[in-house]
């Protein structure tokens, strides 16, 4: 069918279902593209896939001859220094350290809680400073 056939002349699309015009009107932003719509269609099992097409390029404003395009930007990848690395293993090995402590010797480990905490927290910091 041609899209006059499928419009009648105020505009209503009478082949569309009130059921789908609900649904495309929530559908989420991310699966509103024309892959997304035909799913729609297909799950909604509407009689004239065409008129409902129609019908939301119409309503959304899509012409039909424009093919949608979807940018995807990455974020830049932080370059990894070797000492960014270094502070990593240095927070792990503290880390496992604690945790050997903590069963060997509860008491102790009960004593020195807080300077580890502390350690970690210092490292932490050194960290996030050396990234700004």
């Amino acid at each position: 069918m041609e899209s006059k056939n499928i419009q009648n002349e105020a505009g209503n699309y009478k082949d569309v279902s009130n059921k789908f015009k609900n649904a495309l009107d929530v559908l989420p932003e991310k699966y509103f593209n024309r892959k997304g719509v035909l799913s729609l269609i297909k799950k909604l099992k509407e009689k004239n896939p065409a008129a409902a097409m129609a019908y939301t390029m119409d309503a959304f404003g899509w012409m039909s001859g424009m093919k949608e395009t979807t940018v995807n930007e990455a974020a830049p990848k932080m370059k990894v220094e070797k000492w960014h690395t270094e502070l990593n293993q240095a927070t792990q090995s503290i880390l496992k350290a604690e945790r050997m402590l903590k069963l060997e010797q509860p008491g102790t480990h009960g004593r020195a809680k807080k300077s580890f905490l502390k350690t970690i927290k210092a490292l932490q910091s050194l960290k996030s400073d050396t990234r700004r």
